[in-house]
């Protein structure tokens, strides 16, 4: 990038390359993504990440730590838009489903950008998936 570019112009430099990488089916296959505290999203409060993820090849053998994602039942919804501008009305649908359906949180949400700011420059057009495992009320 040219020196005398500010720092909105290189990020609309990088996005416009990153547009046509992305836009292809390269990056496609792999979850990315964050965590969120279960306990302030169903308060409907943005909070920030715990953690992030993404996913690793299967033959994975490296240093770090890798976390698998418990196994269990996950109630998920996709929504258009932003998660911060959503988080109220999404956890208000969670909090109803698991009511009518005697079920409640047992772990943190993870936030799934399916299409974001590298994909299109508006974010009323980003989807986003978010999935929060749930079990059975024991009564």
């Amino acid at each position: 990038m040219p020196p005398e570019c500010s720092g909105d112009e290189s990020i609309k430099i990088l996005a416009r390359h990153n547009l046509n990488v992305f836009s292809k089916e390269h990056f496609k296959e792999k979850a990315v993504g964050w965590l969120a505290d279960k306990d302030c999203f169903l308060a409907g409060e943005y909070s920030r990440p715990l953690a992030y993820f993404s996913s690793v090849n299967p033959d994975y053998h490296g240093k770090m730590e890798c976390y698998t994602r418990p196994a269990g039942l996950y109630m998920t919804q996709r929504f258009q838009g932003t998660f911060r501008e959503h988080v109220q009305e999404l956890a208000e649908f969670f909090k109803a489903y698991m009511q009518r359906n005697k079920l409640h949180a047992v772990d943190n949400l993870y936030i799934m950008p399916l299409k974001n700011h590298w994909m299109t420059p508006e974010p009323e057009e980003y989807i986003y998936q978010i999935s929060l495992r749930i079990e059975p009320d024991e009564n």
